[in-house]
């Protein structure tokens, strides 16, 4: 419960007091409906589903779409929140020098515009990327990025997924909305904006036409994939930071030290380069083995990375021997 208040407060303070409340609603029960979210919280129905479009967009929110006993016709809208997303968040400022660290301020900047908005495709990454740093940049970057799983594609919902960047409409209708801006736009020093709490207020003026069901945002645009006929790419995917690999970094940098400790700075070497060999392959913190690395492939590695005529095939085979017999 001390971790679904935190996680409602992290919300508050970076989205604003509505969309909070949502969260925390959320947060505090298994899932809920929409009329279950409206009753709850006593916002009106155009405010929870606002802070639904935020709350998804910055993939804090899931939702799954069911069918109840007996009425195969009938769907009903689940939604759920993610505590441990939503606690990630504090590690924002960590991923950040992550990304410049490993990948230049090319990368930090690519990882940044994802924080900021959540899931964006593969272009409006670029293109936001781009807006930040003044001039055009090249994909090769983000596919970089892709490889190594620092970014990922936004897992496919069973249901319909956002058509448009969604916190890039609520922004320009928070900034169009007269007395906008001010204190609440100030910088988190994460490039993050904390004073958001205007975005469900700023969609309130856009009244719906109709409306025939409370379940999740229909997608205007057809099922049917886009594909870019010259690059091949699909240009409607969705992607986002990918926490758990971030997490990964923060493990093995915690066990490269530990080694670095216990033997020497050689085996510490020797070990970091094995891990960059084979994080792409581990998809999950719970993995509790890796993909198999032969000796004469940490060798061949370890000179590409070192020109030292220390690195010798019989060295790497004891120190590997010396870590698989020390009981760290």
């Amino acid at each position: 419960m001390e971790r679904a208040h935190l996680a409602r407060d992290i919300v508050t303070e970076h989205f604003g007091d509505v969309i909070g409340k949502v969260a925390g609603a959320l947060l505090t029960r298994d899932r809920l409906l929409m009329h279950e979210l409206e009753s709850i919280t006593e916002l009106e129905f155009l405010q929870v589903k606002n802070s639904l479009l935020v709350l998804i967009q910055h993939n804090l929110v899931s939702f799954i779409e069911e069918h109840p006993e007996g009425n195969p016709q009938d769907v009903q809208t689940y939604y759920q929140a993610s505590v441990s997303f939503i606690l990630w968040r504090l590690r924002f400022p960590r991923f950040l020098q992550v990304a410049k660290h490993r990948f230049g301020d090319e990368g930090r900047l690519m990882v940044q515009v994802l924080l900021e908005h959540g899931r964006l495709t593969h272009d409006l990454i670029l293109q936001h990327a781009a807006q930040a740093a003044g001039f055009e940049l090249a994909d090769t970057m983000l596919t970089e990025l892709i490889r190594q799983r620092f970014v990922v594609r936004v897992p496919e919902a069973p249901g319909p997924q956002p058509a448009v960047d969604i916190s890039t409409q609520l922004n320009a209708a928070r900034k169009a909305k007269p007395g906008a801006g001010g204190d609440e736009d100030e910088d988190d020093g994460v490039g993050m904006r904390s004073g958001l709490s205007n975005l469900s207020e700023g969609y309130r003026e856009a009244k719906p036409k109709k409306r025939k069901s409370k379940g999740a945002p229909k997608d205007p645009q057809p099922k049917r994939q886009n594909i870019d006929p010259l690059s091949g790419r699909i240009t409607d995917v969705y992607w986002c930071i990918n926490p758990e690999r971030f997490n990964m970094h923060f493990r093995h940098e915690a066990i490269i030290k530990m080694v670095e400790e216990k033997v020497d700075a050689t085996a510490g070497i020797y070990l970091r380069v094995m891990f960059k060999m084979i994080e792409p392959y581990i998809h999950s913190l719970s993995d509790h083995d890796s993909v198999s690395v032969s000796t004469t492939e940490l060798w061949q590695e370890l000179k590409k990375e070192y020109s030292s005529e220390d690195i010798t095939q019989h060295s790497v085979l004891q120190y590997l021997n010396v870590m698989r017999s020390r009981p760290f």
